[in-house]
């Protein structure tokens, strides 16, 4: 029913809209919008992401059903080629390609480059996870490492499945495996294989109709009511920081979790149906759900933009058929895939998007007075901007100037 609300919104936001062009005029096939906190919907605004490219093959190496994409900090991209069993990387920097795990993998869902520089794959074929070094004497990836069942565990019942799909690893190396259907949250790892425990498990929500039922129900029913069990996760990442990040099919937005296991912050407004999340530049957050639609955030979970969709033509440029996995690299530039049509789209930041990262990027680096002036442009160009009423507000309070920051405050 929440997708479906969200939908009707999108396209009555759609029909309202006032704009100077029309998607025919400026050559996008769609829209883009922000999260208005005081007026408690979304509301549009200029074009954040231009599509730039489709492409299919990295240097005559042609993708199958591609399910997972990483960028590193050298603006590598990994994208895990499942039904060809490998990942390739592509240099953004010189184009060359390299084909990782062939003869190895079987089905890999998940890629990721941890803090260490390695590449570590999920694959659910094998039902094993695995980490990739490069090794300079034979210029290729080598396998040192393997995550699979931990043997005799009290952790795992003889029916539980353990099938890999997802991988992140934190600032210790960590390595996070993320079980298809499992309901106790991320396997993890030491990063030289032993088990060790579960991390990020949804909770049954604390609501208050839960909290009646559990006064009022006699004896039985509180023992059938326990008897639930929470979703399991879908997706994960990990930010700067360290901390993960974790979608839930049916829940709406992401959650971030301090080490202690409790959530430590989640998005302000999200769709419920979301594929993939991903933490690019200075922690901002993207992420992509079953439709098409992109949505970045803060790190603190403020929206910033949504945009793109369902393709409901032939292949249109922007729009998506089957979603899988989003990324981002140092320029901010996005990087999605679609598994039905085993290709990788590429969208650029426009000079409205790079503007709000400017004045981000000083903002959350505690530069309030410097971030005033790109935040007044922001302004200029939106006026229903929230955050950038709120940048304003914060160097008008570092400057001690309340008044002022009260009246942007009020507007934020």
């Amino acid at each position: 029913m929440k997708k479906l609300l969200i939908t009707l919104i999108l396209l009555f936001v759609l029909l309202i809209a006032p704009s100077k062009q029309t998607k025919a005029e400026n050559g996008i096939p769609y829209y883009t919008f922000t999260y208005s906190n005081v007026q408690g919907r979304i509301v549009p605004t200029q074009d954040a992401y231009l599509p730039l490219s489709v492409t299919s093959s990295f240097g005559g190496e042609m993708l199958n059903e591609p399910e997972d994409i990483t960028v590193d900090a050298n603006d590598n991209v990994y994208i895990a080629d499942s039904k060809n069993g490998r990942v390739l990387k592509y240099s953004l920097q010189d184009e060359v390609v390299m084909v990782i795990g062939e003869g190895i993998l079987e089905n890999p869902q998940g890629v990721h480059v941890g803090k260490d520089g390695a590449l570590y794959v999920a694959d659910y074929g094998l039902k094993k996870a695995f980490k990739f070094e490069y090794e300079n004497s034979s210029a290729s990836y080598i396998r040192t490492a393997t995550y699979e069942r931990p043997v005799n565990s009290v952790y795992f019942a003889p029916t539980d499945t353990f099938e890999p799909t997802k991988v992140v690893t934190d600032n210790g190396n960590n390595v996070y495996l993320l079980l298809a259907g499992s309901i106790n949250g991320l396997a993890v790892y030491k990063n030289d294989g032993d088990f060790f425990g579960f991390f990020g498990a949804n909770r049954i929500p604390n609501t208050w109709d839960n909290v009646v039922k559990s006064l009022l129900f006699d004896e039985q029913q509180r023992r059938d009511w326990f008897k639930m069990i929470p979703k399991p996760l879908y997706n994960t990442a990990v930010d700067k920081d360290g901390l993960i990040l974790t979608i839930t099919r049916g829940q709406a937005g992401y959650l971030k979790l301090n080490i202690a296991n409790f959530v430590y912050s989640q998005s302000n407004w999200g769709f419920d149906n979301l594929v993939d999340v991903f933490v690019g530049p200075n922690n901002t957050i993207v992420t992509i759900n079953a439709e098409g639609y992109i949505t970045e955030y803060t790190q603190e979970g403020q929206t910033l933009f949504i945009f793109s969709g369902p393709d409901k033509s032939t292949n249109t440029k922007g729009l998506f058929n089957s979603p899988t996995a989003i990324a981002v690299d140092s320029k901010n530039n996005i990087y999605a895939l679609d598994k039905t049509n085993s290709t990788l789209q590429v969208f650029v930041p426009t000079g409205f998007a790079n503007l709000v990262h400017t004045a981000l990027t000083l903002y959350q680096e505690g530069k309030y007075e410097e971030s005033l002036e790109p935040w007044k442009e922001v302004l200029k160009m939106n006026a229903l901007f929230d955050l950038a009423n709120k940048g304003i507000g914060d160097a008008h309070f570092a400057k001690a100037e309340y008044e002022d920051a009260m009246l942007y405050y009020a507007l934020s």
